[in-house]
C-alpha cells in the first residue's frame, strides 16, 4: 500500500507540474530534452539545483535560468499533491463462482437487448457496471434499494434495460458474502 500511495502521489505531482506550465520553463519548450528534464526531476523527486543538473542533463544556461523556478514549482506541486492526496482504494475482489453465475445471467440480458437495438453490448453497459449489481446482490441490498451504474441511473438505458436486469436480479439466489 506505502508504494502504491507514493506512485499515485508522484502521478498527481507529475500532472500537477505539467498543469503548472513546468515543461515551458526552459527556453525551449518544444524541446524533447526539457521535457524529460522536468519528468525525470519528478520521477527523482528533485529539491535542489544539483538534483537538477543530474536530470537527463539540462542545457548549463536554461539552468541558471530557470532552475529555481522548476525547483518552486515541483515544491509547490508537492504540497498539492500531499494535502490532496485522496485516499486509495482496493482494487475490487474477483467474483465468486455464484457471483460468476449472476454476473452471466446479467450480461445475457444485456446481449439479447443489444442484439435487438443492433448496438454493441458494451454501449449499453460495461462490465464493471454489471460487476457493481453482482456485488450489490452479494451484500444482499434490496432491489428497492439498489444503486443503479450512472449509466443505467436515467435515460434510454434505464428505459430499456432496467426491468430485465431487476428482475434477473430479484430472482437470484442470495450468495454468500466471501
Amino acid at each position: 500500500v506505502a508504494a502504491l500511495r507514493k506512485a499515485f502521489v508522484r502521478d498527481s505531482l507529475l500532472r500537477r507540474v505539467v498543469e503548472n506550465g513546468a515543461n515551458l520553463l526552459f527556453a525551449s519548450g518544444d524541446n524533447r530534452s526539457d521535457k524529460e528534464i522536468v519528468l525525470e526531476a519528478v520521477r527523482r523527486d528533485a529539491s535542489t539545483i544539483e538534483q537538477l543538473r543530474s536530470c537527463a542533463d539540462p542545457h548549463p544556461s536554461s539552468l541558471r535560468k530557470y532552475g529555481e523556478q522548476l525547483l518552486a514549482v515541483l515544491q509547490q506541486a508537492r504540497q498539492d499533491a500531499q494535502s490532496s492526496a485522496a485516499p486509495l482504494m482496493a482494487p475490487p475482489r474477483p467474483l465468486s463462482r455464484a457471483e460468476g453465475a449472476l454476473f452471466k445471467q446479467l450480461r445475457a440480458v444485456v446481449q439479447q437487448r443489444a442484439e435487438q437495438f443492433k448496438v454493441a453490448k458494451e454501449l449499453l453497459v460495461n462490465k464493471r457496471e454489471l460487476e457493481q449489481l453482482v456485488r450489490q446482490h452479494s451484500d444482499g441490498i434490496a432491489a428497492e434499494q439498489l444503486q443503479w451504474p450512472l449509466r443505467l441511473q436515467r435515460g434510454w438505458r434505464r428505459q430499456q434495460l432496467a426491468a430485465p436486469l431487476l428482475e434477473v436480479y430479484t430472482n437470484a439466489q442470495p450468495t454468500p458474502q466471501q
